[in-house]
């Protein structure tokens, strides 16, 4: 008997496409976005409109991850604009080339590509690496100097300057840095790497690639509850909702012999030294922690079927 394995073959592409709508999407720049216009030639306005979007939200984060080079950058970031102005401009693989650039002004070394997947693939590689790296920056930024009215990346930076402003530590880019590679050397545990020369964006470009290829790899019901509702019979449920009332006043119990040891803790603070010129802030802040400390139970008979591995 003939099989024409052909039929199951697993669409590669098709998974790729995929993978990468799901990307843009987590991204905020999906929209309007559809499967063919990642996997086709067509050039619909939404996919016009995409691209312009797409190239804009790496541009906002360059201050904090410079480009190979900025006036190649900016010149390949018009292009894409001009290209995706009509249809006509954006026909012929004119659109696909223009990103390209953006490619090469980010990372000189980077292969030529074309065709259209492979380019958003790479484009969104940068973008979500470039994200990752800038957000605990503009964070700590945030938290150490706010920028009054501070609503844009550039804003919370020198938008010239690699550098960030102050309140970003050295020892908080260094901690980032060795947690960066760590968790490269994690994913690539056999890998002879040259990681320790690696810019932090090629590097978070690299861990965005791998860690989709692990998830991809994880059984589609990897994160499922462990337990349904409905695979339990009537009978089934109400033992069970029985075992749940049973145990209610257990929980009590142990929640309220915490909050005592709790009490009795914050109490032995009062007895310092040090404590004796805070007396009434610390019974106030004291009083305040143990109000919010109550013996009921939270647990829920549908926290069973939430639980997961």
């Amino acid at each position: 008997m003939d099989v024409d394995m052909a039929t199951d073959a697993p669409d590669v592409e098709a998974d790729r496409v995929d993978l990468l709508l799901e990307r843009f999407n987590d991204c905020g720049l999906a929209k309007d976005l559809t499967v063919e216009d990642l996997r086709g030639a067509k050039v619909s306005p939404p996919f016009r409109s995409f691209t312009v979007e797409l190239v804009q939200a790496i541009s906002q984060l360059t201050s904090y991850c410079p480009p190979d080079s900025l006036k190649d950058f900016t010149a390949a970031q018009s292009a894409v604009s001009k290209a995706a102005s009509t249809a006509d401009s954006a026909s012929g693989g004119r659109l696909e080339r223009a990103l390209a650039r953006v490619l090469r002004a980010l990372d000189a070394a980077t292969p030529p590509v074309t065709v259209r997947l492979d380019v958003l693939e790479q484009l969104v590689d940068n973008l979500q690496a470039f994200r990752l790296v800038a957000t605990p920056i503009i964070a700590q930024s945030e938290q150490a100097a706010p920028c009054a009215g501070s609503s844009t990346l550039d804003e919370a930076m020198d938008v010239d300057s690699a550098e960030p402003k102050q309140g970003a530590s050295p020892e908080a880019f260094a901690q980032m840095s060795a947690d960066l590679r760590a968790l490269h050397a994690a994913l690539h545990p056999n890998a002879q790497s040259t990681v320790a020369q690696t810019s932090a964006p090629l590097l978070m470009a690299d861990l965005a690639r791998e860690i989709q290829v692990k998830l991809a790899q994880l059984p589609a019901n990897h994160l499922a509850p462990l337990l349904r509702r409905d695979s339990l019979s009537p009978a089934q449920l109400a033992r069970l909702s029985e075992v749940h009332r049973v145990l209610q006043p257990e929980y009590t119990m142990r929640r309220d012999m915490l909050i005592k040891r709790v009490t009795l803790t914050l109490q032995s603070f009062m007895w310092s030294k040090r404590a004796k010129d805070k007396q009434s802030e610390l019974s106030a802040l004291f009083r305040q922690m143990t109000e919010e400390l109550k013996p009921e139970p939270n647990v829920v008979l549908d926290d069973v079927f939430r639980a997961s591995i």
